[in-house]
């Protein structure tokens, strides 16, 4: 029955294929609330030229209906606060009319607040904030990244955004992307535009050095790195391809072997299987399952997109992927309907290894970590903390296939209460291995 499956996967059409186009057009970031599956954030842009003024919304049906929460603002990104699900920091450009900033709201009970609180960043009316990166460790420290012709600045701030300091003087150029290694907080990337650089820091954004720089033709597009395999990151590169470097960015190989298209706009990993891929391009949508040694085209008719998409965000709650442009709207695509007959699925039980949900998280004061099995195997799933120390052992021992759901209720070997913080569970199966990452409020 299991290779039957198999046979199923690598040859069934993709069914259902169908992208819905929302009723938006300057599209920036969407959020999905960790503790809900129907609660999500949209954050929209603003177009000067068109006299339209982005604008933060919340929907309470999974994307039915949307009620806007504040207007007069051009959101490039949405960052949750790792401990508070109620709390949102928002990365805001100035194209005319808009504040900039790093502006924060907070969630009072069933009615949101009506006045922004500034996280404290004061910049020029002709500077925008494009990126934002918070500790999901120590979330007072925050990263935000300007973005300007030849003037663009990271800042960074140990206090919760009450003050920011330029954290990297000397250098000057537009901050395109932020981004904090999955499992190692320490590790700390971040990307410039108009000179196309990779900029890395191992000790929480102290100190930084270049390691790797493009012609400035081209221009970097997305980031992504992996939790599971240290020092690999794959960085896309506008009309060039997908590059990969294994050793921290101290050296690159292009990776267009792996690639289905060399106009790729963003690359997102699954964060619950390091091996699937998903990637946006000029061209189309595509996915792996095999990390890029075949791909699958979700058939995105690009002419609907004026200047192709900008970006990708997977929602791992409901399986929708959703594929975004500045200019012309949002489209979601449901991967439920795509790929085999569900009834099949349904039958044959699951058909790959996979953390389905981690749920809650943030968690108090327990978390359930559900995972899937196709086959019979040999299972250990360990919680770590924040240095790599085993702090508990969940599962050790032989399973058939199946769904799984383990409790964790936050505590050591010894049965104690441990401190609040993340951890990390790494679920273990025949060659098969996943990490994702838990925050523990206490």
């Amino acid at each position: 029955m299991q290779k039957l499956l198999i046979i199923l996967l690598l040859f069934s059409p993709l069914l259902g294929e169908e992208w819905t186009q929302w009723d938006i057009l300057e599209y920036g970031d969407i959020a999905f609330h960790p503790d809900s599956s129907n609660i999500l954030y949209l954050g929209t842009t603003s177009n000067y030229s068109r006299q339209r003024w982005g604008a933060l919304m919340v929907s309470y049906d999974n994307g039915n209906t949307l009620d806007t929460l504040f207007k007069n603002l051009s959101i490039a990104e949405i960052e949750f606060h790792p401990f508070s699900s109620d709390t949102l920091f928002l990365a805001v450009g100035s194209p005319n009319y808009t504040r900039p900033g790093v502006l924060k709201v907070i969630r009072y009970g069933v009615d949101y607040d009506t006045t922004w609180i500034d996280a404290g960043i004061t910049l020029g009316p002709e500077i925008s904030v494009y990126t934002i990166e918070i500790d999901p460790v120590s979330p007072d420290t925050m990263f935000a990244g300007t973005i300007e012709y030849g003037a663009g600045h990271i800042y960074r701030t140990t206090d919760g955004g009450l003050t920011w300091s330029d954290a990297n003087p000397g250098y000057s150029n537009s901050v395109r992307f932020i981004r904090q290694h999955p499992v190692n907080p320490n590790e700390i990337y971040y990307t410039t535009g108009w000179v196309p650089r990779l900029h890395r820091s191992f000790d929480w954004g102290e100190t930084w050095s270049e390691h790797a720089e493009w012609s400035d033709d081209e221009s970097i597009s997305s980031i992504a790195m992996f939790p599971e395999y240290p020092g690999r990151i794959l960085v896309t590169v506008a009309g060039v391809g997908i590059y990969i470097s294994n050793n921290y960015g101290d050296s690159w190989d292009l990776w267009n072997e792996h690639s289905p298209s060399l106009m790729a706009s963003e690359i997102i990993i699954d964060p619950n299987n390091p091996t699937h891929l998903y990637l946006a391009t000029t061209d189309s949508v595509f996915f792996s399952d095999d990390f890029g040694e075949s791909w699958s085209d979700y058939t995105f008719n690009i002419s609907e997109i004026s200047f192709g998409l900008q970006r990708l965000t997977y929602d791992s709650i409901n399986n929708r992927l959703f594929a975004g442009s500045y200019w012309s709207g949002l489209y979601s695509l449901d991967l439920n309907t795509v790929a085999i007959d569900r009834e099949d699925l349904i039958e044959l039980g699951p058909n790959r290894y996979k953390i389905t949900k981690i749920y809650p998280n943030p968690f108090n004061p327990s978390t359930t970590i559900q995972y899937d099995l196709p086959e019979n195997s040999d299972v250990s799933l360990v919680i770590y903390d924040v240095t790599g120390r085993e702090v508990k052992n969940l599962v050790s021992k032989m399973q058939s296939p199946g769904s799984y759901n383990v409790s964790w209720d936050g505590s050591g070997r010894d049965g104690q209460q441990l401190a609040g913080g993340m951890y990390f569970a790494r679920l273990q199966a025949g060659e098969y291995s996943s990490v994702v990452k838990m925050v523990y409020l206490r």
